[in-house]
């Protein structure tokens, strides 16, 4: 069975920005006497391609010769070593990191051929540089040379005086280096207890969430003195706050990150990740308190953030569509939502991304069912719920099975309820999702497959909804009722009044109070 042709290097050709594809045929010129050579032609057949067709570029680049696979691949490597060469010297003068690792890489260079007083300058300035980006591990090797260079030299009236100093500053380091991978830690912990169920309903995901927050490195006299670690302090208590539904206190720990990253507008040049996060996290704390204004000032904002990567770019469109859509979903505005679906997915191509993202199949459903496009809710609800990656967003997936039975309610699928009661019941009792919220919907749904009159179904609609406004008033049932509305829902049944209406009188009432 021949072997699949490695799609590596289209891959990384086609993560390029224009500016960095530029930079390369630039570099190649520099580099090569030859101004068609083969790999030059390589690349520019390879950017042309939208799908890798390696038997095209063989042809186009041995014509009539005989194709030889090795020589060939030989090829691709090199152009490939090539590019990662161009791209190191481009980020070089963009990034601190690539920058610092150049000054150490010339330090080795300059001591392998004596030129100490050189090493000492480069030294020098790599250390200013390293201590104004909390670089801590670069000044622990900035600190090893000094002492290496003052041993090669024999400088012993250097190590007489400076050696303890040396000494004590390492430990200062290795105990900052310390505290932030602590930090991290707990980060990464908080973040996935997020990533499984973005709300703390049960016991356990509570007690886990206050085992972390109650950490010996989150105590108000711990708090970190250095940039960093205090970024990372402030979010972790952010994902606590969130979890715990805690939103006037989770706004105001974003307003404090926002403040400090902006606070040091030199660190965005080299990380807009963390502010892109940050930013995107107090849209959601401002529409959970109803700050609808500045919702719309925050999306604002995100779209005028500088991204530094292709990363930082897909995530500025991901995070602004998403809350643009939400924002939809609170006011009513289904149909203008359901045009913003067409714009981004137009525009999604641009970023060659195929990743799944639950979050965009859940609200292109909410729009379309507010659009009475109940077809076209159940496909995006449909990509949801046969996700393989069931480990995320475990919150998720257990309401659209619930908005999915409503679904086929709408579309008078009744044949189909029976079966989806059952499979959602043994769903949501596997995982241990049976909380009172489920617990009333799904009893509801057994209740009105049976009724007859239009009257014994409204004085259902009634019982449930004045069940769920009871529900709402329990911290752990509420959040369930943020995902959808469901009371509107059931207001649009006993009034028999489009659900889109009902939403956005209730918007209107909310921004006028």
């Amino acid at each position: 069975m021949p072997k699949t042709p490695s799609t590596r290097l289209f891959e990384l050709i086609k993560s390029l920005s224009s500016s960095e594809k530029r930079y390369f045929k630039v570099f190649v010129g520099k580099t090569s006497m030859v101004k068609e050579n083969k790999y030059l032609i390589l690349f520019n057949a390879i950017e042309q391609q939208e799908i890798y067709d390696e038997t095209a570029l063989k042809q186009l680049i041995y014509q009539q010769k005989t194709i030889e696979s090795r020589k060939f691949s030989e090829l691709k490597n090199y152009l490939y070593s090539l590019i990662m060469k161009a791209l190191q010297t481009y980020d070089e003068k963009t990034s601190i990191d690539f920058r610092l690792k150049s000054m150490l890489n010339n330090v080795r260079v300059l001591a392998k051929r004596s030129l100490y007083a050189h090493c000492r300058d480069i030294l020098q300035k790599i250390r200013k540089i390293a201590y104004k980006y909390d670089k801590f591990l670069v000044i622990l090797e900035v600190l090893f040379w000094e002492k290496h260079l003052a041993y090669t030299e024999s400088n012993i009236s250097f190590l007489n005086k400076k050696l303890a100093l040396i000494n004590e500053e390492e430990q200062a380091l290795l105990i900052k280096i310390t505290k932030e991978r602590h930090y991290w830690t707990i980060f990464f912990e908080m973040l996935l207890s997020l990533k499984k169920d973005a709300i703390a309903r049960s016991e356990d995901k509570v007690s886990e969430l206050t085992r972390l927050i109650s950490s010996e490195w989150m105590k108000g006299e711990n708090f970190p003195e250095f940039y960093h670690a205090q970024v990372l302090y402030h979010r972790i208590f952010g994902i606590y706050y969130s979890s715990n539904r805690e939103y006037e206190a989770y706004y105001e720990t974003n307003k404090t990150l926002i403040a400090l990253l902006e606070s040091q507008p030199f660190r965005l040049k080299e990380d807009a990740s963390t502010y892109i996060s940050v930013l995107t996290n107090q849209i959601f704390s401002c529409g959970m308190l109803r700050k609808y204004t500045e919702v719309e000032e925050n999306l604002t904002r995100l779209k005028k953030v500088k991204p530094i990567s292709k990363d930082d770019k897909y995530k500025i469109f991901l995070h602004y569509y998403l809350n643009k859509m939400v924002l939809c979903t609170e006011s009513g505005a289904f149909k203008y939502g359901v045009s913003l679906i067409k714009e981004r997915e137009k525009e999604r191509k641009s970023f060659n991304k195929t990743l799944f993202n639950l979050n965009y199949s859940f609200i292109y459903s909410y729009l379309y069912f507010g659009a009475e496009q109940y077809e076209e809710a159940l496909n995006s609800l449909d990509e949801l719920i046969n996700y393989s990656g069931k480990i995320q967003r475990q919150d998720l997936q257990s309401v659209a099975r619930i908005i999915q039975i409503i679904i086929h309610y709408e579309l008078k699928n009744t044949i189909f309820l029976e079966y989806l009661l059952r499979s959602t019941y043994r769903y949501l009792k596997r995982r241990n999702r049976l909380y009172l919220f489920e617990q009333r919907m799904l009893k509801f749904i057994q209740r009105f497959r049976n009724i007859i009159t239009r009257k014994a179904l409204k004085e259902e609609f009634i019982k449930l909804r004045s069940d769920l406004e009871v529900l709402a008033q329990d911290p752990k049932e509420s959040p369930m009722l943020r995902y959808f509305d469901f009371i509107s829902w059931l207001d649009s049944k006993i009034n028999n009044q489009p659900f889109a209406d009902i939403v956005h009188e209730k918007y209107l009432a909310k921004i006028q109070k």
